[in-house]
């Protein structure tokens, strides 16, 4: 079967200069298995928007990262 998921994950500081006070990032994640669930496969997309945001600040995170799995289940 095929499952996708969207996910906001929402970012609040209490200091730091006032543009990186408040951040949001979109991340997407699809996932799909055989019928018989030996096979899978999953894309995940985190930071879809390509937002420059810092969890500390003056230190910017990744933008953009694509991630994929395959496997086999034994």
């Amino acid at each position: 079967g095929v499952a996708a998921g969207l996910s906001v994950r929402y970012l609040a500081h209490v200091g730091g200069p006032d543009p990186f006070r408040h951040q949001a990032a979109l991340d997407l994640r699809a996932d799909w298995a055989s019928p018989s669930s030996a096979w899978f496969a999953g894309l995940v997309v985190t930071n879809v928007l390509d937002r420059v945001h810092e969890e500390i600040p003056g230190v910017s995170l990744p933008g953009r990262l694509l991630t994929g799995t395959v496997g086999r289940r034994f």
